[in-house]
């Protein structure tokens, strides 16, 4: 019985969707850097229409021969108020990758569709944020792989 208690409090306190955050609401525009695979270095941004659905970019290379860009629309699957100092909701993406290999006959091009999800710590103290993604991205035009993971984690902070 103790266990249900317990249980049901904690979840009862992650359902609270009062935020913590002015992240989507009123601070709309994200500048900031992300890491992952393929890509080594990404600036990253967002713009958020409303505090559930957003526009987010970024741009990056890999050792300066392969260079990406991306946009995805972002939606908020879960929004909670997880802890009193930051929020952590739950994101899924759809999106575009334009991505090209420069060598020494010709560029290389992939293009195509990305899906995935991920979760972001939107803190209280400033408006920032740490977030994590990860997505699958399949590429009818190109000369690599066809289906190719995508994985991110970055920081933004917010104006």
């Amino acid at each position: 019985m103790r266990r249900f208690l317990l249980l049901s409090t904690l979840f009862l306190g992650a359902a609270n969707t009062a935020y913590a955050t002015d992240i989507g609401s009123s601070s709309k525009f994200g500048i900031g850097a992300e890491t992952g695979y393929p890509m080594i270095a990404n600036l990253s941004m967002k713009v958020w229409f409303n505090d559930q659905y957003g526009l987010s970019m970024r741009a990056g290379a890999n050792f300066f021969d392969y260079f990406e860009t991306a946009v995805r629309f972002e939606g908020v699957a879960y929004r909670g108020q997880w802890f009193d100092w930051a929020d952590l909701p739950f994101i899924w993406h759809v999106g575009l990758d334009l991505g090209f290999e420069m060598d020494d006959r010709s560029p290389d091009w992939q293009v195509g569709p990305e899906a995935g999800f991920g979760a972001a710590l939107q803190f209280s103290s400033f408006n920032g944020e740490v977030f994590v993604q990860h997505g699958i991205g399949i590429y009818p035009v190109t000369v690599w792989d066809t289906v190719e993971p995508r994985v991110s984690a970055g920081f933004r902070y917010y104006f």
